[in-house]
C-alpha cells in the first residue's frame, strides 16, 4: 500500500496518469483483493487531476476491457455478470463517498455481511 505522504511527494504512480490519458492511453483501477481500499485509489487518482467520471470508468468499463472480458462485467447490461453498490453521496461531485458503501448486491443476492466484516484480507468497507 502506498502511503499518502508518498503520493503528495510525486512518488506514486498515479502521478503519471494524467499525462499518459492525454495521450490516449486508457487506465483502469483495481486494488485485488483488498477491495475496502479502491475508494482510496480513486481519491489519488482525481487529486491527479483526472475528472471524477473517468475514475469511475477506470473502475468499471476500462478494467474490464483492459481485460477482454466486457463481454461479460464491465457495464450494467442484460445477460452480463456484475455487482451493484449503493453509496451514501454522489461520487460525480466527490468521489470519497465511494468509502460509505451501504450496499452490497451481486446476481440479485446482497451481500450485507462484507459491509459488517469485512471481506478476505481487507479492513470492512467501511472503515
Amino acid at each position: 500500500m502506498v502511503e499518502e505522504s508518498e503520493f503528495h511527494q510525486g512518488k506514486y504512480p498515479c502521478a503519471l496518469i494524467p499525462k499518459a490519458i492525454k495521450a490516449g492511453v486508457k487506465f483502469a483501477l483495481g486494488v485485488d483483493p483488498c477491495h475496502g481500499f479502491l475508494w482510496k485509489e480513486a481519491k489519488y487518482t482525481v487529486e491527479s487531476g483526472i475528472p471524477e467520471m473517468e475514475v469511475l470508468l477506470a473502475v468499471t468499463k476500462n478494467g474490464a476491457e483492459l481485460c477482454g472480458i466486457e463481454d461479460r462485467v464491465g457495464t450494467l447490461e442484460a445477460d452480463k455478470l456484475g455487482g451493484v453498490i449503493s453509496v451514501k453521496g454522489n461520487p460525480l461531485d466527490d468521489i470519497k463517498c465511494l468509502r460509505n458503501v451501504g450496499l452490497i448486491m451481486k446476481g440479485g443476492k446482497r451481500y450485507d455481511q462484507l459491509l459488517e466484516r469485512g471481506s478476505g484480507f481487507c479492513r470492512p468497507i467501511n472503515e
